[in-house]
Protein backbone atom coordinates (compact mmCIF):
# COMPACT_ATOMS: atom_id res chain seq x y z
CA UNK A 1 0.00 0.00 0.00
CA UNK A 2 3.06 2.27 0.48
CA UNK A 3 4.55 1.87 -2.39
CA UNK A 4 1.12 2.31 -4.28
CA UNK A 5 0.68 5.95 -2.36
CA UNK A 6 4.41 6.70 -3.12
CA UNK A 7 3.94 6.28 -6.85
CA UNK A 8 1.16 8.29 -6.89
CA UNK A 9 2.63 10.91 -5.33
CA UNK A 10 5.39 10.70 -7.75
CA UNK A 11 3.27 10.55 -10.65
CA UNK A 12 0.97 13.61 -8.96
CA UNK A 13 4.26 15.69 -8.42
CA UNK A 14 5.81 14.84 -12.44
CA UNK A 15 2.38 16.11 -13.81
CA UNK A 16 1.80 19.49 -11.82
CA UNK A 17 5.58 19.75 -12.55
CA UNK A 18 4.98 19.59 -16.34
CA UNK A 19 2.19 21.65 -16.30
CA UNK A 20 3.78 24.83 -14.90
CA UNK A 21 6.93 24.15 -17.00
CA UNK A 22 4.94 23.79 -20.21
CA UNK A 23 2.79 27.12 -19.62
CA UNK A 24 5.22 29.87 -19.73
CA UNK A 25 3.73 33.15 -17.89
CA UNK A 26 1.89 35.37 -20.50
CA UNK A 27 2.71 38.65 -21.11
CA UNK A 28 -0.21 41.35 -21.53
CA UNK A 29 -0.50 42.50 -24.88
CA UNK A 30 1.04 45.44 -26.74
CA UNK A 31 -0.89 48.19 -26.51
CA UNK A 32 -1.93 50.23 -29.61
CA UNK A 33 0.01 52.76 -30.84
CA UNK A 34 -1.16 56.05 -29.41
CA UNK A 35 -3.12 58.59 -31.35
CA UNK A 36 -1.70 61.70 -33.19
CA UNK A 37 -2.33 64.90 -30.90
CA UNK A 38 -5.16 67.33 -31.99
CA UNK A 39 -2.08 70.14 -32.42
CA UNK A 40 -0.45 67.33 -34.93
CA UNK A 41 -2.96 67.16 -37.17
CA UNK A 42 -3.83 70.47 -37.14
CA UNK A 43 -0.26 71.44 -38.34
CA UNK A 44 -0.81 68.62 -41.29
CA UNK A 45 -4.48 71.08 -42.26
CA UNK A 46 -3.82 74.40 -44.55
CA UNK A 47 -6.67 75.17 -42.90
CA UNK A 48 -8.74 75.84 -39.45
CA UNK A 49 -10.15 72.00 -39.24
CA UNK A 50 -12.43 73.64 -36.39
CA UNK A 51 -14.23 76.16 -38.26
CA UNK A 52 -15.93 73.64 -40.28
CA UNK A 53 -18.73 71.80 -38.69
CA UNK A 54 -21.26 69.85 -39.40
CA UNK A 55 -22.16 66.80 -40.78
CA UNK A 56 -22.41 65.63 -44.66
CA UNK A 57 -22.49 69.36 -45.87
CA UNK A 58 -19.25 69.82 -43.62
CA UNK A 59 -17.42 67.33 -45.11
CA UNK A 60 -18.09 68.78 -48.48
CA UNK A 61 -16.69 72.29 -47.79
CA UNK A 62 -13.84 71.22 -46.06
CA UNK A 63 -10.83 71.35 -48.55
CA UNK A 64 -8.56 68.95 -49.62
CA UNK A 65 -5.27 68.29 -48.56
CA UNK A 66 -2.61 68.96 -51.44
CA UNK A 67 -1.23 65.41 -51.69
CA UNK A 68 -2.93 63.83 -54.39
CA UNK A 69 -3.33 66.10 -57.66
CA UNK A 70 -6.68 66.59 -59.63
CA UNK A 71 -7.48 63.61 -61.78
CA UNK A 72 -5.53 61.24 -59.55
CA UNK A 73 -5.89 58.35 -57.28
CA UNK A 74 -2.60 56.83 -55.46
CA UNK A 75 -2.45 53.79 -53.08
CA UNK A 76 -3.95 55.10 -49.39
CA UNK A 77 -0.02 53.47 -48.65
CA UNK A 78 1.35 56.11 -50.37
CA UNK A 79 -0.74 58.97 -49.33
CA UNK A 80 -0.19 58.02 -45.55
CA UNK A 81 3.85 57.83 -45.85
CA UNK A 82 3.61 61.67 -47.58
CA UNK A 83 1.81 63.00 -44.70
CA UNK A 84 3.81 60.91 -42.42
CA UNK A 85 0.85 59.22 -40.44
CA UNK A 86 1.56 55.46 -39.27
CA UNK A 87 -1.34 53.35 -39.92
CA UNK A 88 -0.68 51.51 -36.50
CA UNK A 89 -1.61 54.89 -34.73
CA UNK A 90 -4.89 55.33 -36.36
CA UNK A 91 -8.29 53.08 -35.59
CA UNK A 92 -11.80 53.10 -35.46
CA UNK A 93 -12.55 52.80 -39.03
CA UNK A 94 -15.36 53.47 -40.73
CA UNK A 95 -17.29 53.75 -44.55
CA UNK A 96 -20.02 55.74 -46.08
CA UNK A 97 -21.09 55.46 -49.91
CA UNK A 98 -22.46 57.76 -52.16
CA UNK A 99 -23.49 56.44 -55.59
CA UNK A 100 -19.20 55.08 -56.88
CA UNK A 101 -17.50 56.60 -54.22
CA UNK A 102 -16.81 55.66 -50.69
CA UNK A 103 -15.57 57.68 -48.00
CA UNK A 104 -13.39 55.99 -45.95
CA UNK A 105 -12.69 57.22 -42.16
CA UNK A 106 -9.97 56.75 -39.56
CA UNK A 107 -9.91 58.50 -36.31
CA UNK A 108 -6.12 60.07 -36.41
CA UNK A 109 -6.36 62.20 -33.01
CA UNK A 110 -8.77 62.46 -30.70
CA UNK A 111 -11.14 65.27 -31.89
CA UNK A 112 -10.20 64.84 -35.76
CA UNK A 113 -10.39 61.79 -38.70
CA UNK A 114 -9.03 61.45 -41.39
CA UNK A 115 -11.37 61.05 -44.93
CA UNK A 116 -10.11 59.20 -48.02
CA UNK A 117 -12.48 59.08 -50.98
CA UNK A 118 -12.17 55.96 -53.13
CA UNK A 119 -13.85 54.75 -55.96
CA UNK A 120 -15.81 51.78 -56.19
CA UNK A 121 -15.83 51.25 -60.15
CA UNK A 122 -12.49 51.77 -60.23
CA UNK A 123 -10.25 48.54 -61.27
CA UNK A 124 -7.57 48.95 -59.78
CA UNK A 125 -9.85 48.55 -56.65
CA UNK A 126 -10.62 45.40 -57.48
CA UNK A 127 -10.56 42.76 -54.98
CA UNK A 128 -9.16 45.18 -52.43
CA UNK A 129 -10.76 45.46 -48.89
CA UNK A 130 -11.49 48.89 -47.92
CA UNK A 131 -9.07 49.02 -46.00
CA UNK A 132 -6.43 47.85 -48.06
CA UNK A 133 -2.93 49.85 -47.96
CA UNK A 134 -2.99 49.34 -52.11
CA UNK A 135 -6.36 50.64 -52.51
CA UNK A 136 -6.22 53.98 -54.56
CA UNK A 137 -7.46 56.68 -52.86
CA UNK A 138 -8.35 60.46 -53.49
CA UNK A 139 -10.15 63.68 -52.01
CA UNK A 140 -7.96 63.33 -48.66
CA UNK A 141 -9.25 65.09 -45.57
CA UNK A 142 -8.81 66.18 -42.09
CA UNK A 143 -11.78 66.53 -40.28
CA UNK A 144 -13.72 67.08 -37.02
CA UNK A 145 -14.69 64.11 -35.87
CA UNK A 146 -18.48 63.83 -35.22
CA UNK A 147 -20.37 62.94 -31.71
Amino acid sequence: MRSVFSICLTLSILVLTSLSSAQPPKSPPPAPAKLYTDEEIRKLAKHDIDKITGKDEALLKTPYLDVVPAGESYPRAKVFKALNIDEARVRDFRHSQVDFVVFLYWQVSPSYDICCMTASNDRGNDKLELTDPQRKVYGIRLVKRTK
